[in-house]
């Protein structure tokens, strides 16, 4: 689409912005969310595009939670492109963090994976980032970790291994330990850093193996995926569904 198209397309998604109908809302947001991954230049380039992130920025507060899910997607896509791009911080990288970390609240356990995911994924990205805004980012998602949600507490546990980088260095699993204790920094810093696929192509299945906390012990789960239809957490599928 040529550049003009595309203004047109902005200003018909940012009028169902203000629609009473929920589908309407969560349709444009689909479409922005795809835009943001297959065409972010067009949007970043548009007159439309402070008022596109505002409306993203809305919809996490939509009384849907397939909106607030979706809202948390394309602004976690946003932030990803952001911090690839320039690795200069800036107070605009703060504000989509705090952003997504508010929705670590939310009611629906599908919308804070969907947030754990997207903080997962800038902290791959550029850790830099992450490290200057630690002091939001750090408790916020510690405190996943006593989530009531099992996936939430795994997808919190994968974000953290790439957070504090525990990884890394030894001194990255003493450091992390303002925030969590040190039992579960050494439990996680022995995750691996991507997650593994057994692949059993005669049934068109496939296994997914990690490790997961209950009652201070670790334990060993196995996932069965469809074509690769079911992960154990809500990672941006089309983006990031065999990493970790």
């Amino acid at each position: 689409m040529e550049g003009e198209q595309l203004n047109d397309l902005f200003e018909g998604l940012l009028k169902s912005s203000s629609s009473s109908s929920w589908s309407a809302r969560h349709g444009s947001l689909l479409t922005i969310s795809s835009i943001l991954r297959h065409k972010f230049s067009a949007l970043t380039g548009s007159p439309s595009f402070t008022l596109i992130v505002d409306f993203l920025k809305s919809g996490l507060r939509d009384e849907k939670f397939p909106i607030r899910e979706t809202s948390t997607k394309a602004l976690g896509r946003l932030l990803l492109y952001q911090v690839q791009t320039s690795y200069n911080i800036n107070s605009k990288h703060a504000d989509l963090i705090s952003a997504i970390i508010s929705v670590l609240r939310d009611d629906s356990s599908e919308v804070r994976r969907r947030a754990l995911s997207a903080i997962k994924s800038v902290a791959k990205g550029n850790p830099s980032i992450i490290a200057a805004n630690i002091s939001v980012v750090g408790p916020a998602v510690s405190e996943c970790l006593k989530d009531g949600s099992t996936p939430v507490k795994l997808a919190a546990e994968r974000c953290l291994l790439h957070v504090f980088q525990l990884s890394r260095a030894p001194e990255n699993v003493q450091g992390a330990q303002k925030f969590i204790t040190g039992l579960d920094a050494r439990r996680i810093s022995k995750l691996p850093e991507q997650r593994y696929l057994n692949s059993t192509p005669s049934n068109g299945m496939e296994t997914f193996r990690n490790s997961y906390s209950k009652d201070g012990v670790s334990h060993k789960r196995n996932l069965t995926l469809v074509h690769g239809s079911c992960s154990d957490e809500s990672d941006d599928s089309e983006d990031d569904s065999a990493s970790g």
